[in-house]
């Protein structure tokens, strides 16, 4: 066995093994994709719901759903084989589909996809419009916290069953800080600055609210099951993964400090709302990226961006 393969497993491994593949980067990079367009999905389903802004909301979904192609080409390129995605995902949906999160997630992706396309493209009727988004924000919310589950669902035991709210609270302030991004597309000057007014508390308290989920994860992480974690989330606060970890948290401090700050000039300067989404987003993506490697740092110290492969399920 390679140096760079970790064993990790679902309980019992369900799998035959022409089935079983490895994760690499790419499938942490398409989770990150997921829950973030889902979560763009979401926000965009919520305004298009208002009726206020239907050019933010349309051109909010089509990012939405540009992100969960994205997705769909990292997780395929991950597995190095379109067949064998598709062979997994029947197998799911066919064999086990209430014992595993993965064909639960597939199955939530799929339906979120439709649901964001039904509605930005395909009602023509009012009357639909808000049952169709109503369908494309449970499906969005379903989507951003699954590959949680699917995670704390393991036998690693960093990941246990609060990471979903990390999951989540990360999502959404990525979404959050992207929605103000289109906001040139309102044409009205007190509607686009109560549309960035709205996004930019939203946010504040998304980022907040990562912190404190982020500290509650990490303290139960390395308190249940023995302390089996511990010697992760030491890696995390001060040893060999705390470069990558302290940088996201810097990155979401200067995110929050800079909406706090200029929150008169965010109407008037897209720059502004850019310099957020841009500094919220890598934040983010390196905490999602993180979190995912740091679960088998009990085998060896990683990075981020190194070469480092998981068996799944």
């Amino acid at each position: 066995m390679p140096a760079s393969f970790y064993l990790m497993h679902w309980g019992l491994s369900w799998l035959p093994p022409a089935y079983r593949d490895a994760w690499s980067w790419k499938a942490g990079l398409a989770l990150f994709f997921a829950g973030s367009s889902a979560m763009v999905l979401f926000l965009s389903a919520w305004e298009d719901w208002r009726g206020e802004h239907p050019r933010l909301a349309h051109t909010g979904m089509l990012a939405g759903l540009v992100g969960l192609v994205v997705m769909g080409i990292l997780f395929i390129w991950d597995l190095g084989n379109p067949l064998r995605f598709w062979e997994l995902m029947v197998y799911g949906w066919t064999q086990r589909l209430g014992s595993s999160w993965m064909p639960w997630g597939v199955l939530f992706m799929v339906l979120l996809g439709l649901a964001a396309l039904v509605e930005g493209w395909g009602i023509r009727e009012d009357s639909w419009r808000k049952p169709a988004a109503a369908a494309t924000m449970l499906f969005g919310l379903l989507v951003t916290t699954y590959s949680g589950f699917e995670l704390a669902d393991t036998s690693i035991a960093l990941w246990n069953t609060y990471l979903p709210l990390v999951f989540l609270t990360v999502s959404l302030s990525i979404a959050g800080a992207f929605v103000p991004v289109l906001a040139g597309q309102i044409g009205d000057e007190g509607a686009r600055q109560r549309l960035v007014a709205r996004y930019r508390t939203l946010t504040l308290v998304s980022l907040a609210s990562t912190a404190l989920v982020l500290l509650f994860w990490l303290y139960t992480a390395g308190h249940l099951d023995g302390g089996r974690a511990l010697p992760t989330v030491d890696a995390l606060l001060g040893g060999s993964l705390a470069g990558w970890f302290w940088a996201a948290v810097l990155l979401g401090l200067a995110a929050a400090a800079l909406l706090w700050r200029a929150s008169d000039r965010l109407t008037v300067q897209p720059a502004m709302r850019g310099a957020i989404f841009a500094l919220t987003g890598s934040s983010g993506l390196i905490l999602r990226l993180l979190i995912v490697l740091a679960g088998y740092h009990f085998f060896a110290p990683l990075s981020p961006f190194g070469v480092t492969h998981i068996e799944l399920p």
